[in-house]
């Protein structure tokens, strides 16, 4: 599953991803959201995944600095199971 962050409030991430469990986790953000894409994985990562990659950079938006892109992977504690709470 992939989940692109953007304006809604963290709560609403972290409470979408525990209705539908998953066993591979994708969170995407650019630019200001990036703290909250943080903050979401760093919830999860305490309930029931694990980080197992991360990727950071730059993309050019045509403007005078580029936008920072964050992706975290995130799999599953228990592997091919997925058990929720």
């Amino acid at each position: 599953m992939i989940v692109k962050i953007g304006t809604k409030k963290a709560g609403s991430y972290i409470d979408f991803i525990k209705h539908n469990p998953t066993e591979l986790l994708e969170i995407l953000s650019k630019g200001f959201n990036n703290s909250k894409a943080v903050y979401v994985a760093a919830v999860m990562s305490e309930e029931d995944y694990r980080i197992t990659d991360f990727y950071i950079g730059t993309e050019d938006i045509g403007k005078r600095e580029p936008l920072a892109v964050l992706k975290i992977v995130m799999r599953a504690n228990n592997g091919s199971k997925v058990k929720f709470g």
